[in-house]
């Protein structure tokens, strides 16, 4: 049974409920009644009443259990989204740092000095940048190895990162 059906359903049970109501109403109000007439009334009334409202009672309950697996579908692509974003700043973060020195690579200063840039034509506030060149580099790569070239660059990096 599909999802309209099933409001079909619920909304055909309340309408024969109604009808039902309606059907009293006009037994309470008939005078000329019998008992054994009105006890039948009542038993039809009784049994058709009880198909409907165990017919409410299975709506309900698959209404119920759809909408658990929604909270818990809902639960699910919330976490999804949070593991998402979680892996797209630390993507961001490696994409911008030097995995040796844990220094912004070209792409973070161009992007860093683009901002400041701008900043610097709305409020006239200077700024300073900060480049360092190891000059000759090579020749410690090569006289010495590139452990020991490396060990110099992330010893330079945490120098400068303590003096900024």
């Amino acid at each position: 049974m599909r999802k309209s059906e099933k409001i079909f359903n619920g909304a055909r049970i309340y309408e024969r409920e109604s009808q039902l109501l309606e059907r009293i109403k006009t037994f309470r109000t008939s005078p000329s009644i019998s008992q054994e007439t009105l006890l039948k009334e009542y038993l039809e009334l009784e049994n058709e009443y009880a198909k409907l409202l165990k017919q409410a009672i299975k709506i309900t309950l698959v209404g119920d259990s759809n909408q658990r697996k929604l909270l818990l579908a809902n639960e699910k692509i919330e976490k999804q989204k949070e593991e998402l974003s979680a892996a797209y700043k630390k993507m961001d973060i490696l994409a911008r740092t030097d995995p040796l020195t844990q220094l912004p690579n070209r792409r973070d200063f161009l992007e860093k000095f683009q901002y400041e840039i701008h900043r610097f034509k709305r409020s006239r506030r200077p700024f300073c940048v900060v480049m360092g060149d190891i000059d000759d580099f090579k020749r410690i790569n090569d006289r010495y190895g590139h452990e020991c070239g490396d060990f110099i660059l992330v010893a330079i990096a945490d120098l400068m990162k303590s003096m900024v």
